[in-house]
């Protein structure tokens, strides 16, 4: 077979199938064919390891612990100050609570602006501890890494116009950072939070988590803080206490206009003795009229021969008591006043039960009802010896009466009138009186309730001014001097692995995409021909084929 022939490419045909040797012809054909770019890209992967370990700094840990206590200052809430809870240690913060917490972006661009973005983004030097006991491939690869920190882009942004340690994209960028390097966590079954950082030197470590730790109280305090609460409520005290004002003003000078202070007020006394007494002059002169005309009767009827009519007077009439129900009225008004809601002030209630005793003890002496007009109620007897010429001096008589009685009742009817208006308006001071009462009442209660609440309110205002937070340092930060990483060892490792996985790979693909026939069982089995025998590449060969045709010549 002619070596021509064997480079020449398959013939185009159905692909066969993988078999077992072919796969394996095909993995180690590719590996002895390719055994150079293994090696080179071996190597190339533990030199991007290397590299990776260089550019990446020495890292150090510190650790501190803090404590969270819960006191009245966390427990406080509006449900809390209204008496709405019944355990408020339900709704006490937690761990977890506080974590979230502490967890804010804000907080770490805080710290961020206090330490210096610088600070956080660049890599401390790390030769800054080499001494003469320093070994010299330690020092050299320091030196080499200072290099490289100093010549590598991308520690502090320059796409931009800095300003320093004010800059918000550099402030951004290392609250982003110190988010990324620091982490939070709780011990379980106790209230104790764990704070860890990572940084290019011990001391800037040690120093973040300090920074950390007092960021962490400070924002503790402002969101559990009692001043701004202070704050808000002084101005609704303020308030209360002009309204109690106004309001006590404005019942005094009800009372001081109208000169009515304690029970209801009544009408004046001589306005219902004028009453009482033209009530019983109209009802004497009606019953004079009717005698008269009883008379006039009789006297006619005698003239004509007829017999007197006989009259037969009933019992005594018996009226109510005009006095004794107004001072029931009075105790009704007063009980209502007692039991009304808002209840009224110690001082109030006290003079309404001492009024309510006094009218008790009247009513208990006054009788219900009184005889009316029991003076003027005459029997009219059979008086055989009346002379006939009375009967022109009786009607002069009723005439008279008639006219007095019109003038009684105008008269008593106007009483009446003004004596109503009188008792309608004082009806309406007393109700106003009420009301005043009422609005100091709860202007006053409101106040003593505000009052109240300021004053816990100061107290725990004290507390947050001269006492320290209920999150507290339990472990100061540590200062440790062993790193953490980078583990370059590994790094060293992964670049040999990944650079042996990618020569393989290529080394395969090579073999996968040559189309030359390169052994005799790849031959036989695409083209089910025996292989009768190979002429193998050798140098001698290469250099007989180029002088054979000379020497044939």
């Amino acid at each position: 077979m002619t070596r021509s022939h064997l480079d020449s490419p398959l013939d185009a045909g159905p692909e066969p199938e993988t078999t077992g040797p072919e796969m394996r012809t095909l993995l180690l054909g590719g590996l002895s064919r390719s055994f150079g770019w293994v090696l080179c890209f071996t190597a190339l992967g533990a030199l991007a390891g290397i590299l990776v370990g260089l550019v990446r700094p020495n890292l150090y840990e510190s650790n501190a612990k803090l404590l969270l206590r819960v006191g009245a200052r966390e427990l406080l809430t509006s449900e809390s100050m209204l008496g709405a809870v019944d355990d408020p240690r339900l709704s006490a913060p937690t761990v977890a609570d506080e974590i979230q917490m502490l967890s804010d972006v804000a907080l770490y661009e805080r710290v961020a602006r206090n330490l210096g973005p610088e600070t956080i983004l660049r890599p401390s030097d790390p030769g800054r501890e080499d001494g003469p006991g320093t070994p010299f491939y330690s020092r050299a690869m320091h030196t080499l890494q200072a290099r490289l920190f100093g010549a590598l882009p991308g520690v502090l942004p320059a796409d931009h116009d800095c300003a320093g340690a004010t800059c918000a994209t550099c402030l951004r960028k290392a609250a982003k950072a110190l988010a990324k390097q620091t982490e939070l966590g709780g011990e379980e079954g106790s209230n104790v939070i764990l704070v860890r950082s990572v940084s290019t030197s011990p001391e800037l470590a040690q120093r973040t988590v300090q920074a950390l730790a007092d960021a962490y109280i400070d924002r503790h305090r402002e969101q559990y803080s009692i001043q701004a609460l202070v704050e808000r409520n002084r101005p609704k005290v303020q308030q209360a206490k002009r309204d109690r004002d106004s309001a006590a003003v404005a019942y005094l000078e009800n009372i001081n206009r109208t000169g009515i202070e304690g029970g209801e007020p009544q009408l004046a006394p001589i306005s219902a003795a004028e009453l009482s007494a033209l009530e019983d002059k109209l009802w004497d002169a009606r019953l004079q009229l009717e005698q008269i005309r009883d008379r006039r009767q009789a006297i006619a009827s005698r003239s004509d021969g007829q017999p007197d009519p006989i009259q037969t007077f009933g019992p005594v009439v018996m009226v109510p008591n005009e006095a004794y129900e107004s001072l029931l009225a009075q105790k009704l008004g007063l009980l209502a006043e007692r039991r009304a809601r808002p209840a009224p002030s110690p001082s109030r209630t006290r003079l309404l039960d001492e009024r309510i005793a006094e009218i008790e003890e009247s009513l208990s002496r006054m009788p219900t009802v009184v005889a009316k007009a029991t003076e003027g109620r005459m029997l009219v007897t059979n008086d055989e010896q009346v002379p006939l010429t009375a009967g022109i001096d009786l009607a002069a008589d009723e005439h008279a009466l008639e006219l007095k009685i019109q003038a009684l009742t105008a008269r008593y009817e106007e009483k009446k009138a003004r004596s109503d208006e009188t008792r309608r308006g004082n009806l309406l001071l007393e109700q106003e009186r009420k009301d005043l009462a009422v609005r100091r009442d709860h202007a006053e209660v409101r106040y003593k309730e505000l009052q109240d609440r300021f004053a816990t309110f100061e107290t725990l205002g004290a507390i947050d001014v001269n006492e320290e937070a209920n999150l507290r340092v339990l472990q100061a930060p540590t200062l440790e001097r062993d790193k953490v990483g980078p583990e370059r060892g590994e790094l060293l490792l992964k670049g040999l692995v990944v650079g042996l996985l990618v020569g393989g790979v290529f080394a395969v693909a090579r073999q996968k995409l040559d189309s030359r026939v390169r052994y005799p069982e790849v031959f036989e089995h695409h083209h089910g021909l025996p292989v009768l025998g190979v002429v193998p590449r050798h140098s001698s060969l290469r250099e007989l084929s180029r002088t054979a045709p000379w020497e044939a010549n």
